[in-house]
């Protein structure tokens, strides 16, 4: 028969591993805009046999840095199965690995861990001045039959906010997001899309015709912050 526990020193291992993408989901979200064109042309890339090269040139030596510590530490979790970067030529060499766990990190998982670890920071800063708790992932059947899952939902004191977090399209869950928000009687200052990529106008479309926010992965921190201040 099987043991169906797992070794200490597997547990150690899955935990030390979780530990490491939650610092580079960190990254990920705090230096966003200077690792953006590395992170698209890797999400891009998903699913490609083929190594990915990215130019550098004329970017500035912030953007250069954090791209190639990203590429370095993605390299070291196994995420990339190769890394180079050349500074004479400025260009950033980098094939995926074709993992499920480096896909699923890579294709958004990334994004939900950054929301989600800033959330409990601020939130365990307030300490006992706060009522907190929260569900991450969590699975719902709708009336219609089909599942769904919801990616952060919290309770602060007396309000509950929901958070999901896109770093492709949301076109097609942003109807039922709207519908499920006015069915738990939850307003646009309660519920989030993070998105990747967010301009003004999308931002106003959202707004006026889901009653939803959207906010950009630069504005998790302050978004999160005053909530829990709040």
């Amino acid at each position: 028969m099987k043991n169906l526990i797992p070794s200490s020193k597997k547990a150690d291992a899955e935990g030390e591993l979780d530990n490491k993408l939650n610092w580079i989901s960190n990254l990920m979200g705090q230096r966003y805009s200077l690792i953006e064109k590395l992170y698209k042309e890797i999400k891009s890339g998903i699913g490609e046999e083929k190594a990915l090269t990215l130019c550098l040139k004329g970017k500035s030596p912030e953007v250069i840095s954090y791209s190639c510590q990203l590429a370095s530490t993605l390299h070291k979790v196994n995420f990339l199965e190769e890394y180079n970067y050349s500074k004479s030529s400025k260009n950033l060499r980098v094939k995926l690995s074709k993992s499920p766990e480096a896909i699923k990190f890579l294709s958004g998982d990334w994004l939900e861990r950054y929301v989600k670890q800033q959330l409990i920071k601020f939130a365990r800063e307030q300490g006992q001045k706060i009522d907190f708790s929260y569900i991450a992932n969590a699975e719902v059947t709708l009336p219609d039959g089909s599942d769904f899952e919801i990616d952060l939902f919290f309770h602060i004191n007396d309000r509950f906010y929901w958070i999901e977090s896109k770093t492709g399209s949301y076109r097609d869950c942003i109807e039922k997001y709207s519908w499920l928000a006015s069915e738990m009687g939850l307003g646009p200052d309660q519920v989030f899309l993070v998105l990747a990529d967010v301009d003004q106008e999308t931002r106003s479309r959202i707004y006026s015709s889901y009653n939803l926010s959207a906010i950009s992965v630069e504005e998790v921190e302050s978004l999160l912050y005053r909530i829990v201040r709040r």
